[in-house]
């Protein structure tokens, strides 16, 4: 009996551990398909309302998104308006305003 388990054992926690890996990795690519689709939707909100002018970055913030627009700093109207879809667009997704976050920053092929 005792052989038994220990076979059981030996067979078994590799099984087990192989099966643990494999559902980390399967999370860990839903969670990069599901930023990958909705850096899409605000891209897509953004060229919806203003043409192709930035192309946005997202990344997980501490409890919501981080949205990184980069653009020129002169065009200060343009960069407040941009925000707005990004807000929109997350919001519309079920997450609240004080869980996006917009970085504005200056690329050095502006300056």
């Amino acid at each position: 009996m005792i052989a038994l388990l220990g076979a059981l054992a030996v067979l078994g926690l590799p099984v087990a551990a192989l099966v643990a890996l494999l559902k980390a990795v399967d999370l860990v690519q839903r969670r990069r398909a599901a930023l990958i689709v909705r850096q899409i939707e605000v891209t897509d909100a953004i060229h919806r309302e203003f043409g192709a002018i930035v192309a946005p970055t997202l990344r997980r913030a501490r409890r919501g998104w981080r949205v990184v627009l980069p653009m020129d700093a002169r065009q200060v109207v343009i960069r407040s308006l941009a925000v707005a879809p990004c807000y929109t667009r997350l919001q519309s997704q079920g997450r609240t305003a004080h869980g996006v976050k917009a970085a504005l920053s200056s690329s050095a092929a502006y300056t």
